[in-house]
């Protein structure tokens, strides 16, 4: 072949064929590279139709537990094809029969891919506990190969049994055993710590835990290989404090007139009450009440509460009964006394701590219940009633007679008739008779006059303590005649405290004596209410009379007053006489 060029030429053109070069192969290499493309074609594309793809098969575990419980509810297939083929997976039974369809004829690349199955069968049912075959086939142009893996489905938790582990139960001991047994191969754990308890072959254990006061859940979980999972709870009741008693009656130191008496109170609805040893019923809400029969005097109520675990608390009261009055003596008045002073002195003893009245007056008594009252008397008949009331409510009642007869005045003596002077001598004799008799009878008459005493005080409240006249109380004594004069100071339970005059011999007229609060031993007495007594007696009658003053013993702070000359310093001093005198 050759390339056709004109070449110029003078007067012409003329055209010239350049030479064509060409390439010649031997007839007998296209024979053999014909016979090599025949060989392709129908050798080696034959083969490759008939080669088996390669598969690997495996399981991510040989044990699961499809109970949708979180743990083990499926099982992961994973397989490995060398090379693009179709696909199928199913599950077999123990006779071989498929039970699920995974996946069917799914063309895959060649490399890792993998497939779950729930442990359903081809209806969505859990499938029944045994052993199972994963079967995976691959499908090459003209072959194919499959795999198989047996798996197990177990969906049986392990046995699990505690003993003495009841949902509810208290205690009083901090420390806290757990025995029990599980499967063998199980593994137990107890509340959230992550530490198992040890499990020994027979499947035994033993744990102890510490409770705190009040409710513990405990929680014994035992799981097995496959996932299943056995749990128990109980709540466990810490109780180590006592129960509290509310003992509402009877109250402390209470008395009763009756052998008879009621105890209730309220504890916990859960806990057992014994009064004195009687068990006493308990309600729903917790209250109790129990009636005892108890002794004449004093008594202990013991109410014991006993908690379900044997805590127990106690409450003791000690109260008195007394069905009977109280008892009152009194000394110096006896029924029917005849007295001829408008006042008398009663005075005795009752039980301690009675209440106690004379005709509607209530009487104070000291500690010992000891009393001492004066009383002014009507002319006559005087009924005296005592009434004691003791503590338990008892009333017992005394009564006296007491009348005063006040002494009659002077009698006047008939006059003397006359008598004829020629018969003298016998009158002479009556005369003097008679005039001796008249002596004898004002003689008599003068003794048995009564004597009249007038007592007074010049203020109702004195103040030992002030520094000016009202320290000093002033009494003032009016005599009707010469007697015999004793003034005593008594605190308000009637018993003396000093003795102002005693047995002193006062004429008729108008004394005072002063009093500064203090005692025969010249100390300052409490303050307080005081009984200023006086009595005068003569030789055939007496007469006694009482105030009542007012003691104030307040400290009282003054200002250093200014010195006054001595002439104008006066002071009280007391005469022979008792009277007040003065000196400068």
């Amino acid at each position: 072949m050759s390339d056709l060029y004109t070449r110029p030429e003078s007067g012409r053109s003329r055209q010239r064929r350049r030479p064509r070069t060409t390439l010649s192969l031997p007839p007998a290499l296209y024979v053999v590279a014909a016979v090599g493309v025949l060989a392709l074609l129908f050798v080696m594309f034959p083969l490759d139709w008939l080669r088996k793809p390669k598969l690997t098969l495996t399981t991510d575990q040989t044990l699961f537990s499809p109970n949708r419980d979180g743990t083990l509810d499926e099982i992961a297939i994973f397989y490995n094809l060398s090379e693009k083929a179709t696909v199928s997976a199913e599950v077999l039974n123990g006779a071989g029969q498929t039970v699920r369809t995974l996946m069917k004829e799914l063309p895959q690349t060649a490399g890792q891919h993998s497939a779950a199955w729930d442990g359903r069968d081809q209806g969505g049912n859990t499938v029944a506990d045994g052993n199972y075959t994963i079967k995976v086939a691959a499908a090459g142009t003209l072959q194919s190969v499959d795999q198989t893996t047996s798996v197990a489905v177990d969906n049986t938790p392990p046995s699990l049994v505690i003993a003495n582990f009841p949902p509810t139960q208290t205690t009083r001991t901090s420390t806290f055993q757990i025995e029990g047994s599980t499967s063998s191969d199980a593994t137990v754990f107890v509340n959230n710590d992550p530490a198992p308890v040890l499990v020994d072959a027979t499947g035994t254990f033993r744990v102890t835990r510490q409770l705190v006061e009040g409710s513990n859940i405990v929680s014994v979980r035992a799981s097995d290989s496959a996932g299943n999972t056995n749990q128990v709870e109980s709540d466990v009741v810490l109780r180590t404090a006592p129960p509290g008693i509310v003992l509402a009656a009877p109250a402390a130191d209470t008395w009763f007139n009756t052998n008879i008496v009621a105890v209730n109170g309220q504890v916990p609805a859960d806990v057992a009450v014994t009064v004195n040893g009687k068990p006493a019923e308990v309600d729903a809400s917790g209250n109790f009440s129990l009636d005892l029969l108890l002794q004449e005097g004093d008594n202990v109520i013991r109410v014991v509460a006993t908690d379900p675990v044997g805590n127990a608390a106690t409450e003791e009261r000690v109260i008195h009964v007394r069905t009977q009055g109280p008892t009152i003596t009194v000394a110096n008045v006896p029924d029917g006394l005849i007295v001829d002073t408008p006042t008398l002195r009663v005075s005795g003893k009752v039980e301690p701590g009675s209440v106690l009245s004379l005709n509607g007056g209530s009487i104070p008594t000291d500690n010992q219940g000891a009393f001492s009252t004066v009383l002014t008397l009507q002319e006559g008949n005087n009924l005296l009633t005592l009434n004691a009331t003791d503590r338990a409510g008892n009333t017992t009642s005394l009564q006296r007679v007491v009348v005063f007869e006040a002494a009659p005045p002077p009698t006047v003596l008939p006059g003397l008739p006359e008598i004829p002077l020629a018969d003298w001598a016998l009158p002479a004799g009556i005369a003097g008779a008679a005039a001796l008799a008249i002596a004898g009878w004002f003689l008599v008459g003068a003794f048995r006059r009564p004597i009249r005493l007038g007592l007074a005080v010049d203020r109702p409240t004195f103040y030992p303590n002030h520094p000016d006249d009202a320290s000093l109380l002033t009494i003032r004594l009016d005599v009707s005649r010469n007697a015999r004069v004793a003034i005593y100071v008594n605190d308000e339970m009637g018993r003396p405290v000093t003795t102002l005059v005693e047995n002193r011999r006062y004429s008729a007229g108008i004394h005072t004596r002063l009093w500064d609060g203090r005692n025969s031993f010249r100390h300052l007495l409490p303050a307080g209410l005081y009984q200023i007594e006086a009595t005068a007696h003569s030789t055939l009658s007496s007469v006694s009379s009482a105030v009542w003053v007012t003691m104030d013993t307040t400290p009282v702070t003054l200002g250093v007053p200014a010195a006054r000359p001595e002439t104008e310093t006066r002071r009280r001093y007391f005469d022979d006489d008792e009277h007040v005198a003065d000196a400068g």
